[in-house]
């Protein structure tokens, strides 16, 4: 906790430096995650694309990649890109002296890292090895069954309250649609699902959530039965 700043100390940087800041976590997160290639040489390409006024093409964000056009996930590198972009864009505006855009645009990069960040955490949950664009029925799939396994982490736990328990699913829902929400915006942001029905129709279904449920569902009335002294 130590390394997060209070609101009054975030307020006192300047923009400039949290446009260097930016900057900073982009050449970082490039250097971890594509090891062989040189952020100087990504950036004078991305460069090119800042008065793009049209929709840049998947061809043209893989090209800013010299060595390793094929290796990982399209979408991880869109989401660099415009990450990239929308910093780079950032400090343009800012060297002109229009701090607003500046600001609206380094918004808009922290934001697409975000989601860079939720797609790699997606990568390591669904243990997906592939290379190119993911298929949306796959994508689909693979975050429903991230997602059932924080449900069945959480059921796992037992009842937010203990001496209260779960009586029927509703009960369920009402411990954990929140905090499975939270995981999915965190995670996987641009994905829709309505959370209530997904745990629902997972404690319906037969799989360990289920199993999970009953356990605890189970000794909830034995708990009832005893007068709640055991």
């Amino acid at each position: 906790m130590g390394s997060y700043d209070s609101v009054d100390r975030a307020k006192a940087v300047s923009l400039e430096d949290n446009l260097h800041r930016l900057r900073a976590g982009l050449r970082y997160v490039f250097s971890r995650r594509w090891p062989k290639e040189m952020f100087g040489d990504f950036s004078r390409r991305v460069s090119t694309f800042l008065d793009e006024d049209k929709r840049i093409s998947e061809k043209n964000i893989l090209w800013c990649w010299l060595k390793e056009e094929a290796r990982g996930p399209v979408e991880l590198k869109e989401r660099f890109f415009y990450a990239s972009l929308y910093c780079f864009a950032a400090m343009r505006e800012y060297d002109k002296e229009r701090d607003e855009m500046a600001a609206s645009l380094a918004t808009r990069c922290a934001l697409e890292l975000g989601r860079f960040d939720g797609w790699q955490e997606f990568m390591s949950v669904v243990n997906i090895s592939y290379n190119g664009r993911l298929k949306g029925a796959q994508v689909g799939k693979n975050i429903r069954d991230a997602l059932y396994e924080k449900l069945l982490e959480l059921v796992k736990r037992g009842p937010a309250d203990p001496k209260s328990g779960w009586s029927c699913h509703e009960d369920v829902v009402k411990d954990f649609e929140l905090i499975l929400e939270g995981f999915l915006d965190e995670s996987f942001s641009s994905f829709k699902i309505d959370i209530g029905d997904f745990i629902t129709r997972s404690l319906k279904n037969a799989g360990d959530v289920r199993k999970n449920y009953f356990i605890f569902k189970k000794n909830n009335l034995m708990l009832a039965d005893t007068g709640g002294d055991e």
